[in-house]
């Protein structure tokens, strides 16, 4: 690596920073503690990097992975690579809405049966999620309000996984969207693949606020549709769903959005 590209790296770097620590002092973290996590989440990776190569991960690697004396590896490191959360709500609801066996003749998402081992949701689950009982992702769905009862049944609320009640779990889905973005325009402009990946905004700035509650509830409705386009049309794809021979699988496409309206002084345009 050339300085040159090694300063424009950091440079990059600064940038991707500057919203962590603008959250971290919004929230009255300040630098040592925000150093500390910095730590914290540097040993984690590593050591999810030397475990995903089939290394043996111990204190010495993780040294030279981190540049972090063996010292503050020590104190961090707790001996164990932390479990990934397989997000399961996220897949569950992912086939419900993609899953001829569990769709209306209209493509709707059905009202699954609850009652017995072999029920509709107890086999919908089962189709993605072996090692966790139905009733523990049943449990998760209705604490973050995507599903409800309905008699003996369970119909689907929201058509994605939006842990509400959840904000660890609300910004580990941050984490990974921005991994997934950062990586995209990784490969894009410093990996010049082709055709590029998508990355666009689109923002105007003279609104009337009387607008802006129009225009976020348009783009809930339309970021919705849209979606369910992307998912009928991966749907088609998805070996699990539609078998070939001859075609290999275990390949992950996936696309994600999101809005903001603020207002004239930069807060949350919420409804009056």
């Amino acid at each position: 690596m050339t300085d040159q590209f090694r300063e424009v790296l950091s440079r990059c770097i600064c940038h991707m920073l500057k919203p962590i620590v603008r959250f971290s002092l919004r929230h009255s973290i300040g630098f040592r503690e925000l150093t500390e996590l910095l730590k914290l989440a540097t040993v984690d990776i590593a050591a999810e990097n030397l475990q995903a190569q089939g290394e043996k991960v111990n204190a010495s690697r993780l040294c030279v992975a981190t540049g972090l004396h063996r010292g503050e590896i020590n104190r961090i490191w707790s001996g164990e690579v932390k479990e990934q959360n397989p997000a399961y709500s996220t897949r569950v609801i992912g086939r419900w809405l993609a899953d001829p066996q569990f769709l209306t003749k209209s493509r709707k998402p059905r009202v699954l049966s609850l009652d017995g081992d072999n029920s509709e949701f107890v086999q919908l689950v089962r189709t993605e999620c072996t090692n966790v009982h139905p009733g523990t992702v049943l449990f998760d769905l209705e604490r973050t309000g995507a599903v409800k009862r309905v008699g003996n049944g369970v119909k689907l609320v929201y058509r994605a996984y939006v842990p509400k009640g959840d904000p660890e779990g609300g910004f580990k889905m941050f984490s990974e969207d921005a991994t997934h973005l950062l990586h995209s325009i990784e490969e894009t402009i410093l990996g010049g693949i082709k055709p590029p990946n998508l990355h666009i905004r689109t923002e105007y700035d003279n609104i009337a606020k009387e607008d802006l509650p129009t225009i976020r509830q348009w783009f809930y409705r339309e970021g919705n549709l849209f979606h369910k386009k992307v998912r009928d049309f991966l749907a088609k794809f998805d070996l699990d769903l539609h078998p070939k021979k001859g075609k290999t699988g275990g390949n992950k496409v996936f696309i994600a959005s999101f809005s903001r309206v603020l207002s004239a002084e930069g807060e949350p345009a919420d409804e009056d």
